[in-house]
């Protein structure tokens, strides 16, 4: 063999090596399929916000978002809790999230209960584009119709909707996110056609619309294609910005965002910032009844003082006692009258009320257990 004949010979082995490790090989696990295999997982933390109330500093491990699902129920191990209204950013930086055929991008999201969060996902992490809500879309998101095909997606950012602010484990609860799609070098250029994105939302074009975007606020409509709820708002589309007012108008489409105003910092947005749902009556909104106190929100403890303290819409419930009516001052009630209050209280309406009810006779202080009339 001359040596310009080895000297191709390494250069084509080369060749056909580098062609075996750029195809991904595809991983299982628990019945998921990652086409990308090991590089299908984000593999970069970019911003982590705790949130307000935090989770316990044991489930704030930013890095356990990172890499392959390993989530252990028992050890309630390997996912980090957002927070109330927490955020994560993380960043595709060995692969990239693409729209293909069926599910592409899969939200691990664990733990004992549900709770709801936003999904975004960028190029380059300045612009983006909101997915919706894991409640409306799932775990496993279909990106086509958000996307142009072949475009590659690096940043996800998931923040939490403070739906469940309670236990320890506060905020959703992310063991992994993962890019379901192949490599881009092996998506068809016909997977999602017709398709292009703005900053603010998504832009479908169509010939067979004469205004597919009435409104001008650069989104089409639902009807021609898009994602523009309402095409005669121009304030109203994906990806605007959530405004938190007590006109109950939608900015972003997404009438569960309510604009993240928590005056008082308890983690709860404040209920008098709503929107009205698509059927024009619904309510969403949040869930501090008193946005200027701290001690009154959802995760308070109801206490007989004559508010309502955990914001359920009923006051001291669950707290009163029975009083009963001592008209004769003799420190025993009458059985026949009763009342509910706190059970620091013992004069209403120049009323004396006890909480015994063993007096027979509550128009003679003579009679009484005490005095032995009583029987």
């Amino acid at each position: 063999m001359t040596k310009l004949n080895a000297l191709s010979h390494c250069i084509l082995l080369a060749l056909a090596t580098l062609s075996l490790l750029s195809h991904a090989q595809p991983l299982a696990i628990d019945g998921v399929t990652y086409p990308q295999g090991k590089k299908s997982f984000a593999d970069k933390i970019v911003v982590f916000n705790p949130g307000s109330p935090q989770a316990d500093k044991k489930f704030r491990k930013k890095k356990n978002a990172l890499g392959r699902p390993d989530y252990s129920s028992k050890k309630m191990s390997g996912m980090v809790s957002l927070g109330c209204n927490g955020s994560i950013t993380l960043e595709f930086k060995n692969n990239a999230l693409a729209d293909d055929v069926g599910k592409d991008l899969y939200i691990v999201e664990v733990g004992l209960a549900f709770e709801d969060a936003k999904i975004e996902i960028s190029k380059a992490g300045n612009h983006w584009i909101n997915l919706g809500t894991l409640k409306k879309r799932g775990k496993k998101i279909d990106i086509n119709g958000y996307v142009n095909t072949g475009e590659a997606y690096h940043f996800v950012r998931i923040t939490d909707l403070g739906s469940d602010c309670r236990t320890e484990t506060r905020g959703a609860d992310i063991d992994a996110v993962a890019a379901l799609n192949r490599p881009l070098n092996q998506i068809p250029a016909t997977v999602n056609t017709n398709v292009a994105t703005s900053t603010t939302g998504t832009i479908n074009s169509t010939n067979s619309c004469p205004t597919p975007d009435a409104d001008g606020d650069g989104v089409n409509s639902i009807a021609c294609g898009g994602s523009d709820c309402d095409d005669n708002d121009p304030n109203r589309f994906p990806g605007n910005v959530e405004i938190a007012d007590g006109r109950g108008h939608d900015e972003d489409c997404d009438p569960t965002t309510h604009g993240g105003r928590d005056r008082d910092g308890d983690g709860f947005e404040d209920a008098s910032a709503f929107n009205i749902g698509s059927d024009g009556r619904k309510e969403y909104r949040g869930l501090d009844c008193n946005d200027n106190r701290t001690d009154i929100n959802p995760a308070t403890s109801e206490v007989c003082d004559g508010i309502d303290n955990n914001c359920d819409g009923s006051i001291d419930e669950g707290v009163k006692v029975e009083f009963f009516l001592d008209a004769d001052g003799d420190l025993f009630g009458d059985p026949s009258i009763k009342r509910m209050a706190c059970d620091h209280s013992e004069y209403f309406e120049g009323q004396h009320w006890v909480k015994n009810k063993e007096d027979c006779n509550d128009k003679d202080a003579t009679i009484n257990p005490i005095t032995g009339k009583c029987r």
